[in-house]
């Protein structure tokens, strides 16, 4: 149940944050879509910051301390955990939380580095967090794993 509670609030957290940027906010789109396809793309590359010339956001609200604050009752119940599928969507909470407060600062905060940087730190981060999140509950069936093959 308080992992549920704590999703609930982690999934009120998010919705905040994404929906905090009106759309009036983002002046082009198109630009906007080709930075989060880029960002996408670009979801491991460390330097793409500095490659694409944006400027990594930085969290100004409060939203950043509270979600970071839900952070250490998930890593207590995870480590009171004995079944391995719970410790994996606590994990997943994680990840959620850590993505939140990477976006907050783009969509909440005061990050000019226009509509195309916007974009990619959305696409980036949260491409990364899926794809972390899908990792965490995939198994690959035997006989479709190519490290099970001769």
């Amino acid at each position: 149940r308080a992992i549920k509670k704590d999703m609930k609030r982690t999934a009120k957290v998010a919705a905040c944050c994404l929906t905090a940027k009106k759309a009036s906010a983002i002046e082009n789109f198109s630009d906007f879509i080709n930075g989060f396809e880029t960002g996408v793309m670009v979801r491991d590359d460390p330097k793409a910051f500095f490659d694409y010339s944006c400027e990594k956001p930085k969290g100004d609200s409060g939203l950043a301390t509270n979600a970071k604050s839900m952070l250490a009752p998930v890593q207590m119940m995870k480590v009171m955990m004995p079944d391995e599928k719970m410790k994996s969507m606590a994990e997943s909470v994680e990840l959620f939380i850590e993505a939140v407060v990477e976006l907050e600062g783009v969509f909440m905060g005061s990050y000019d580095g226009g509509d195309f940087c916007s974009g990619m730190i959305f696409g980036k981060q949260g491409s990364k967090t899926l794809v972390a999140i899908a990792q965490r509950f995939m198994k690959i069936p035997d006989d479709h794993n190519p490290k099970m093959k001769d």
